[in-house]
């Protein structure tokens, strides 16, 4: 009886037990479009029971840095979201084979691109910010294969990578002029199939919020390491052998909220 009138006209939240009326959780998502700059920065391919170690720039030529282009679509349902990524990785190297000048030229591929799902459950909240764990799923496997050091050449693949992480988005509400701060920062770390690790920080900034939604541009830098195991034959024998890479690079990325 002794509420104004102005709140009288409002809803409870979810945890007011006393209400009839329960809020609908806030639906919101985001769609990003990003441009990287990669390289790799080491590598190798061993088989160790041979004691044989070969390096991915030096005896597989993979120096080149190559630009490829990811996009990310997100879908938020209160603390909960749902992921879905393209991502692009490849770096071919060519050289002669065994570094022998007048044989013939081997290739040397690594590719690491497809589909990746994942999904987000963010334990702080406050305003558009978020902070929380992460869990992705890789549809899709890491491969090398090379005929620059094996007579016949060799394929090796590694299990779709299944990882734990965490996240921590910070959006201010927009003061200056319209624009304000934004960060967002990533990290994934290995659970089950190829070992993979994952870090991700960027930086920009953001207009001011419409009805259709608000657009951002940011800048920041990524790093990647990727390790599995297969067994293949070499001097015809099957044995076990290991790769891992290391990727690191910048970025430019367009991001619409909505």
């Amino acid at each position: 009886m002794s509420a104004s009138p102005a709140s009288s006209q409002m809803y409870s939240n979810f945890f007011n037990r006393f209400s009839p009326f329960l809020t609908w959780p806030p639906v919101q998502g985001e769609f990003t479009l990003t441009p990287t700059y990669m390289r790799v920065v080491s590598g190798k391919q061993t088989i160790p029971s041979l004691g044989i170690s070969w390096n991915l720039r030096d005896d597989f030529a993979m120096k080149d840095p190559r630009f490829f282009l990811d996009a990310m679509f997100r879908f938020q349902i209160g603390r909960l979201s749902l992921r879905a990524h393209v991502n692009t990785r490849e770096f071919i190297g060519t050289k002669k084979f065994q570094d022998n000048p007048s044989g013939q030229t081997g290739v040397a591929r690594f590719d690491y691109s497809g589909y990746r799902v994942g999904g987000d459950i963010d334990i702080l909240m406050f305003g558009n910010s978020r902070i929380g764990g992460n869990l992705d799923y890789d549809m899709y496997t890491p491969s090398f294969s090379e005929s620059i050091q094996t007579l016949g050449g060799k394929k090796l693949v590694g299990g779709g990578p299944i990882t734990i992480g965490a996240h921590a988005v910070l959006r201010p509400i927009p003061k200056f002029y319209g624009f304000s701060a934004l960060f967002e920062a990533r990290a994934r770390w290995p659970l089950a199939g190829a070992d993979l690790t994952d870090w991700f920080i960027a930086a920009g900034i953001q207009g001011s919020e419409t009805y259709i939604g608000t657009l951002g541009a940011r800048a920041g830098y990524r790093s990647t390491t990727i390790s599995f195991s297969d067994s293949q034959f070499h001097n015809f024998q099957e044995v076990s052998q290991n790769f891992n890479v290391v990727m690191d690079g910048v970025f430019a990325e367009f991001v619409y909220y909505y």
